[in-house]
């Protein structure tokens, strides 16, 4: 384990999918995001993390007839080693967790933190761009959990709200999710000194918010 695979780790809980065949001997892994805008995250950084774990050439692709961009690989010992901390195939929405090993080193875990945030959180600007907020919305309450365990840690303070009914306009039906937020200029500013980001999207929107202070 290290600050790269932390992060990779990380990525995976937000963005990242294992579907095992044994019967067929296939281990498929799989990264999506947005093409609108997430190609040179995957370009610049995603595609770079898993070259050098697997140790071998992982390049972005553009996936689901366009909808997505990402990765997509076969490793049956990078799912031997996820299997060891804790995280197997299958739907993993409500059920994945920061494994125990990670949350044991505090720079791993905020690596960790730092790939979940690129993929499922979101920074956004309210009251007419000059409040800074981090949120994460997701169905998996205990992440949540471990997520605010670890910004106790490294004194952010946020907020934790569960049970909030979601509407998915989508598939017309409701949802409960889940909350975790980080708000003000003065946890916003930790978060990005301490966790940070290499979404390039993200850093883009935070450079443009701190250039009007």
């Amino acid at each position: 384990m290290d600050e790269e695979i932390a992060e990779f780790i990380g990525i995976f809980i937000g963005d990242g999918s294992l579907n095992i065949r044994e019967h067929k001997h296939s281990y498929e892994f799989k990264f999506t995001g947005n093409p609108r805008d997430e190609v040179p995250y995957f370009d610049c950084h995603v595609s770079k993390l898993a070259s050098g774990i697997l140790s071998r050439s992982i390049k972005t692709k553009i996936l689901d007839c366009g909808r997505s961009v990402g990765l997509y690989f076969c490793s049956k010992e990078f799912a031997g080693y996820l299997a060891t901390l804790g995280i197997k195939s299958g739907p993993k929405a409500e059920r994945i967790t920061i494994p125990p090993l990670i949350l044991k080193n505090r720079r791993w875990a905020i690596a960790c933190l730092r790939g979940v945030f690129d993929t499922d959180g979101c920074f956004t600007l309210k009251k007419n761009g000059k409040y800074p907020v981090i949120t994460f919305g997701m169905k998996n309450k205990n992440l949540l959990i471990q997520m605010g365990g670890v910004l106790k840690q490294i004194s952010i303070r946020y907020c934790l709200c569960f049970d909030v009914p979601y509407f998915d306009p989508r598939l017309g039906k409701t949802y409960t999710k889940h909350y975790l937020s980080i708000n003000g200029a003065e946890n916003v500013a930790k978060w990005f000194d301490l966790v940070g980001s290499n979404n390039p999207k993200i850093l883009k929107k935070y450079q443009g918010y701190k250039s009007l202070l």
